[in-house]
């Protein structure tokens, strides 16, 4: 048995029990033809069965995989961990503007609460902001906290993806 890794002008096949490189050489194409053939020059007189072909998306390499082998075509890690990351960090980033945002609005009416308290007191039915500062306070805090909260998750969705800990 066998895997094929395939990438850019290169393809390279490696034995997956062994880790045997049975075939590297670059080419001018990216065509399903030429890996097939390339491959075909490689295996010859070998007893090799190749199950698995593993590389990026590229047409000419689905189809060697598919039509060529007649293997499974798996994505490389790069790619598959590029996907799960664009997937991911898109609503993570989301959620930080979305908390971002709420927190600027919070620190808005405190300051606003703030500043009608330390205004002289006029005669007459005060506005409602005298009555907001401790709940204006409080909005400010949670909405901190939240804010930390998504940042942390995407941080650690980061970190998670960097080096040897996917």
């Amino acid at each position: 048995t066998g895997k094929c890794a395939q990438s850019g002008d290169v393809l390279v096949a490696i034995d997956a029990v062994s880790n045997f490189i049975l075939l590297e050489r670059y080419a001018a194409q990216r065509d399903a033809a030429t890996w097939t053939a390339a491959m075909q020059a490689a295996l010859a007189g070998l007893n090799v069965d190749v199950v698995q072909a593993v590389g990026d998306e590229a047409k000419g390499l689905l189809a060697h995989a598919r039509d060529g082998l007649d293997a499974h075509h798996g994505p490389d890690v790069f790619h598959l961990q590029y996907e799960l990351t664009r997937t991911l960090s898109r609503g993570l980033a989301r959620q930080v503007r979305v908390a971002a945002d709420t927190y600027t609005k919070a620190v808005a009416v405190r300051d606003k609460a703030e500043a009608y308290a330390q205004q002289p007191s006029h005669q007459g039915r005060p506005p409602h902001l005298a009555d907001d500062r401790p709940q204006a306070h409080a909005d400010v805090q949670a909405t901190t906290d939240a804010l930390v909260v998504v940042k942390d998750r995407q941080a650690t969705m980061t970190s998670s993806f960097q080096g040897d800990a996917f």
